[in-house]
């Protein structure tokens, strides 16, 4: 479960954010999360309903306590609307250093929170995870 804050920056159609929390995992422990990623806006609303898609990409580190890291990539799609931005897609490992060295695994990333100050989001990750340390 990731819980943190969101910074936009706007650009046209789209927008960058970059995120920093920390999370509490299964098999890591307390870990800390940064992501930056790029919000494209699909559709404007109204008439599209529940309120304007949006696609997400991302790159993310997660930074375990002993200092080892994970990369990753996400991508996603979902809605704008009055209740918050709501998200759904996949994530993918894509390297990492220490113990995660040979790093490889993918699942699905859900995300919830609010477009406005102070920007708070809730997600989850589910998938799977491989690694063969050092």
């Amino acid at each position: 479960m990731y819980k943190g804050s969101r910074h936009y920056c706007y650009q046209n159609s789209r927008f960058i954010t970059a995120h920093k929390g920390k999370i509490s995992w299964t098999h890591l422990g307390v870990i800390t999360w940064f992501s930056d990623e790029t919000v494209q806006f699909l559709s404007c609303s109204p008439p599209s309903t529940p309120g304007p898609a949006i696609a997400v990409s991302g790159h993310f580190k997660i930074l375990a306590a002993n200092g080892d890291e994970i990369d990753g990539e996400y991508q996603t799609t979902g809605f704008d609307t009055v209740n918050g931005v709501s998200v759904h897609g996949g994530y993918t490992f894509v390297s990492g250093t220490g113990r995660f060295i040979n790093v490889a695994g993918s699942g699905v990333i859900v995300a919830h929170g609010v477009a406005s100050p102070p920007f708070d989001f809730v997600g989850s990750l589910d998938g799977t995870i491989r690694y063969s340390g050092e």
